[in-house]
């Protein structure tokens, strides 16, 4: 039950932060206006200042929805557990209709890898080849369909709850993954860093 716990709350912490891009919808889209008054300079003079909270979100709620989605197939399996078969088996049937939506975006997964996570590649190829034929991705773009993969999301973890209401009881509200880490970091002189880079650089040009 340890191993199965630690991918339940694997799920939950990335379901909260997919409710959480819809929290930031919800509230964006309130105050819209107001927060459109707001402007950027130079080069993102034009872009509204909500659009890009949203897009930002967008993409950042498709890498961590990929993820649950991952775990959950991956980790929730009678292999992995064995000794749960018969009741993740169970789980499984009664979420299947979840899954069978989930694949309607076909290319879901390919996104995330190919555009969001990784360096512009897809199957090989980088997207700037001159020979790239332009692809339509079948993935979820607008906030409602955003919207619907948060409760895709929430209804997988209703049924694991009800088939496994063990797993709520042992769950800790407290624990968070900033618990779990730690950082290494120092406050540095941006504009001394990148003289001191640039005159490397200007040094090995001149030693070329």
């Amino acid at each position: 039950m340890e191993k199965l716990l630690e991918s339940y709350k694997t799920l939950a912490h990335l379901k909260s932060q997919v409710l959480f891009f819809i929290e930031v919808h919800k509230t964006y889209t309130e105050n819209e206006v107001l927060l459109n008054q707001i402007k950027f300079k130079g080069h993102y003079a034009d872009l509204p200042l909500a659009r890009a909270i949203s897009g930002s979100l967008l993409n950042y709620a498709i890498i961590n929805s990929n993820s649950f989605f991952d775990e959950y197939n991956e980790e929730f399996t009678p292999t992995k557990h064995p000794e749960y078969k018969d009741r993740i088996i169970r789980l499984k049937k009664i979420t299947k209709p979840v899954l069978n939506r989930l694949n309607k975006w076909t290319n879901f997964k390919e996104y995330r890898n190919s555009i969001l996570a990784h360096s512009f590649r897809f199957k090989g190829q980088s997207i700037f080849d001159k020979d790239f034929k332009p692809f339509k991705f079948k993935a979820p773009h607008t906030n409602s369909e955003m919207i619907l993969l948060a409760n895709l999301m929430n209804i997988v973890m209703i049924c694991i709850a009800q088939e496994f209401p063990e797993l709520v009881e042992n769950m800790s509200l407290t624990e968070n993954i900033l618990s779990k880490i730690d950082f290494e970091w120092n406050e540095v002189d941006i504009n001394k860093e990148v003289e001191t880079i640039l005159d490397q650089i200007n040094l090995i040009n001149e030693q070329l």
